[in-house]
């Protein structure tokens, strides 16, 4: 899981992180199941008619993350859950906080799980922007939202970078979407 390696966190985001320590469980029925959940280890493994019973502080019924705290405790639910790909919120959020107050954050974190490694490399690089790294990382959804909400200038090392690394369908969705071939 993840854990907080300092409990001094909250200096970095000047608000208060509450961390459940209560063991209650809910109840979800497997349809209820929010879809950001879905490409993950745990939901593969649920038997679609039966209810699932897990620890209140693993479940969040949407990846819609406006505040530092709430980006932690949803951090917590995907660790807990196995989650293979960013949801859109979580990329979202990455992508218009404040950087150096999301490097702290991460940094400040234990990583037993490796996209925390990669939400860093992406979104806190001190020389590649974000889709650069995302490109370069082969993180799909990723380069999937930063180019269809057009975060980036369209110039052509994106196209460039995906061709040296023989990534085909990353140059056909920059292409698609308008992004240079060359200067």
């Amino acid at each position: 899981m993840v854990v907080r390696k300092r409990a001094r966190t909250e200096e970095y985001t000047n608000v208060p992180i509450y961390c459940s320590s209560s063991n209650e469980s809910i109840t979800i029925k497997y349809a209820e199941i929010p879809s950001f959940l879905h490409n993950s280890a745990f939901y593969k493994e649920l038997c679609s008619d039966e209810d699932v019973i897990i620890p209140q502080k693993y479940y969040a019924n949407s990846d819609k993350t406006l505040f530092f705290p709430d980006f932690l405790r949803l951090i917590e639910v995907m660790a807990f859950w196995g989650v293979n790909a960013f949801p859109d919120g979580v990329i979202e959020f990455c992508q218009n906080c404040d950087r150096s107050k999301l490097k702290n954050i991460l940094d400040n974190v234990i990583d037993e799980v490796r996209f925390l490694s990669e939400l860093k490399e992406i979104f806190c690089h001190p020389k590649d922007d974000s889709l650069m790294s995302s490109i370069r990382l082969n993180r799909t959804e990723v380069v999937e939202y930063l180019t269809r909400n057009k975060t980036h200038p369209k110039t052509p090392g994106y196209i460039a970078l995906a061709a040296f690394l023989g990534k085909i369908d990353y140059i056909r969705m920059l292409h698609q979407r308008q992004y240079c071939w060359n200067d």
